[in-house]
């Protein structure tokens, strides 16, 4: 059985309302879902990849793309609860299996916009910071919030122009099996109705890793779809697809090569050396 580490964990499921059956939709050629495998399965830092799903369609499209798959019970209030829910459960069986397992990052498939390294980048620098969790923020330069007070009437209730404030994706996060389970069995509820309460939240701050612009894109509707679809063409994918990821892989391949084979070389000639002077 092969050590697992540093496990990528990707929730879907079949029961979508916004946009029904987006997780198998074609988005730039692949399934939507099979974007987040492609990367996590393309990076050096993660050892393992698991699909948790309670739909069939998705379980086939996990493994063709190189996934586990590890199928959820069935939950009444599916429609309701958020995303931590299948996620503690993933995280729980991985554990069992796998008791070596010391970080895991928990990828969103409709957020599909991650360039080659910023998942290897982002676990380093979770590592190197000594976070508890990790997740991407986008930093804007100007934000002016306004407060719905009307159907025709809004109220400015801030502004700022000098990159004080931005956006947290949501698109995945870093962190420990321990610190999530127990998050997760702190909550007063899963339900994503209770979680939109920062109260229950277990700190206002938090890690960051900063991400461009354009890669805020939770493809929830068909119109967030069509514009994610063209941001991913335009930014990342340049007419290569998937290729992108697979060169990117290719590269820290190769460079892991070329250090063993220097690691060798220095060896023989130390060993050499030694010789040489007896």
């Amino acid at each position: 059985m092969n050590e697992v580490k540093t496990a990528a964990i990707i929730p879907v499921r079949g029961g979508s309302k916004r946009l029904p059956r987006k997780n198998v939709k074609m988005f730039c050629g692949h399934p939507l879902m099979a974007w987040v495998i492609i990367q996590a399965k393309c990076s050096k830092n993660i050892d393992e990849v698991y699909v948790t799903t309670d739909d069939d369609e998705m379980e086939q499209i996990a493994l063709k793309y190189g996934a586990k798959v590890i199928r959820r019970p069935y939950w009444e209030d599916a429609d309701a609860a958020s995303a931590n829910r299948p996620i503690y459960h993933a995280v729980k069986k991985i554990k069992e299996e796998h008791p070596e397992l010391d970080t895991f990052i928990y990828l969103m498939a409709t957020d599909p916009l991650n360039k080659p390294d910023d998942l290897d980048k982002a676990i380093d620098m979770f590592y190197k910071i000594g976070a508890d969790t990790l997740s991407p923020f986008i930093k804007q330069r100007e934000t002016y919030i306004y407060k719905v007070t009307s159907n025709s009437m809004v109220r400015l209730i801030l502004a700022d122009n000098k990159y004080h404030y931005g956006t947290m994706s949501g698109g995945w996060c870093v962190t420990t099996p321990e610190w999530f389970i127990n998050y997760y069995e702190s909550l007063p509820s899963d339900l994503d109705s209770v979680l939109v309460n920062p109260e229950v939240w277990p700190s206002i701050e938090t890690y960051v890793y900063h991400t461009e612009l354009w890669q805020y894109a939770d493809v929830d509707t068909q119109e967030e779809f069509e514009l994610g679809e063209i941001i991913m063409e335009h930014y990342i994918l340049k007419g290569q697809g998937a290729k992108v990821y697979e060169d990117y892989k290719d590269s820290w391949q190769n460079t892991e090569i070329e250090n063993n084979e220097d690691k060798f070389l220095n060896k023989i000639s130390k060993h050499f050396g030694n010789v040489n002077q007896q």
